[in-house]
C-alpha cells in the first residue's frame, strides 16, 4: 500500500482529515446523543459512541473482503525514534503493530507541536472484525481519555476497489465517504436517524 494507491482510488495525494467536506458523496455521523458536563455521564457517551461507530463501521465494511487501514500521526521529518515507539504502543489496546508498514510523509505548513510531517503507515485487514473494533476503540477512547488508547491522529478504514473510507474522527462522530453516490445510498437510509442534524440538509438534497 502507498500513496499511488490512494490516489488512484481517490483522486488525493493524502487522505485528508475532514473526509465529509473533501468529497462529493458523503455522510457525517453522530455517535452520541449523551451530553457531558464537568465529566458526567463520561462513560456512558464512551460507551454509546463506541457501540454506534462499531455498528456503523461493520456495516459499511460488510461487503469488504480486504479493509486496508491507513494510520496517521504528526512528526518531525524523521520518524525515528518517536514513531516506532508509537507503533510499538499499539499493543496497549491488543493490536500487534508489527503488521504495520511505513508508507512515507507529507510535510504540511501547520505548526504542529509533535512535528510538521504526517507520517502514514498502513495494514491490509483480511476479515479481522477484532481488530477493527480494537482500532475503532482508540478512535473514540483516545480523545476522550478512556485507557489504555495510543496518540494516533487519524485512523481509517478504506475499500480501495469500492472507493470507500470510513473515520471515526472521536467520539462526536464519524465520516464515510464513496466515490459514487450508489455505494453509499443504502447506508444514507439505515442510518439516517444518526445523520448529523447540522449537515443533514446537505445529505438530504444528495441522496434524499
Amino acid at each position: 500500500m502507498n500513496f499511488g494507491e490512494i490516489e488512484e482510488a481517490f483522486g488525493v495525494s493524502e487522505l485528508p482529515n475532514a473526509l465529509f467536506y473533501s468529497f462529493p458523496w458523503g455522510l457525517r455521523l453522530e455517535l452520541s446523543d449523551v451530553e457531558t458536563a464537568s465529566g458526567t455521564r463520561h462513560l456512558e457517551r464512551f460507551l454509546d459512541a463506541l457501540t454506534r461507530a462499531k455498528i456503523i463501521t461493520h456495516a459499511c465494511l460488510n461487503d469488504s473482503q480486504t479493509v486496508d487501514v491507513f494510520l496517521s500521526r504528526y512528526g518531525p521529518k524523521h520518524p525515528a525514534p518517536a514513531m516506532p515507539k508509537v507503533v510499538d504502543q499499539l499493543e496497549d489496546i491488543g493490536f500487534d503493530g508489527g503488521r504495520l508498514n511505513y508508507c512515507g510523509s507529507v510535510k504540511h505548513d501547520d505548526d504542529w507541536m509533535a512535528g510538521d510531517h504526517r507520517h502514514w503507515y498502513s495494514c491490509k485487514l483480511l476479515g479481522e472484525s477484532r481488530e477493527i473494533d480494537k482500532l475503532i476503540w482508540n478512535c473514540v477512547a483516545e480523545d476522550m481519555g478512556i485507557q489504555p488508547y495510543v496518540e494516533w491522529a487519524d485512523i481509517f478504514f478504506t475499500d480501495l476497489k469500492r472507493r470507500m473510507i470510513v473515520h471515526v474522527y472521536d467520539d462526536r462522530g464519524m465520516d464515510v465517504v464513496a466515490m459514487d453516490k450508489k455505494t453509499l445510498q443504502p447506508f444514507y437510509g439505515k442510518f439516517n436517524k444518526w445523520l448529523l442534524d447540522y449537515d443533514r440538509e446537505t445529505m438530504v438534497e444528495k441522496f434524499g
